[in-house]
């Protein structure tokens, strides 16, 4: 009985170690930014990810006094065919950012 539950262990923590080492992770991030009164400002949204990511959906909301101009948003030179859609969601200032490929080509590189 022993020698089975030692092997049942044994199997467990192999198979906890391999999930650690194969974990993905997959991360969008703003950089902390300061804007003044009247002041237009690019925002940038970086990406770093371990997977292979071809669309992706997020949702952001500003301060209600900020004004977004959702003509002048662009993709990076990660891009690889996709394209974006960004629409106002309810009454305030937040909106649901959608990036798609067509063809389901994952973005270029790991980080940006």
């Amino acid at each position: 009985m022993s020698k089975i539950k030692h092997l049942f262990i044994l199997v467990c923590l192999s198979v906890l170690y391999s999930a650690t080492i194969t974990a993905q992770n997959n991360t969008l991030s703003i950089p902390d930014t300061l804007i003044r009164k009247s002041q237009t400002l690019s925002l940038p949204i970086y990406m770093e990810n371990t997977d292979d990511i071809v669309a992706m959906q997020f949702t952001l909301e500003f301060a209600e006094k900020i004004q977004i101009q959702k003509e002048s948003v662009e993709l990076s030179e990660r891009a690889n065919g996709h394209t974006i859609t960004m629409r106002k969601v309810g009454k305030n200032n937040k909106y649901k950012l959608m990036i798609v490929s067509a063809q389901n080509t994952p973005f270029k590189g790991n980080k940006g």
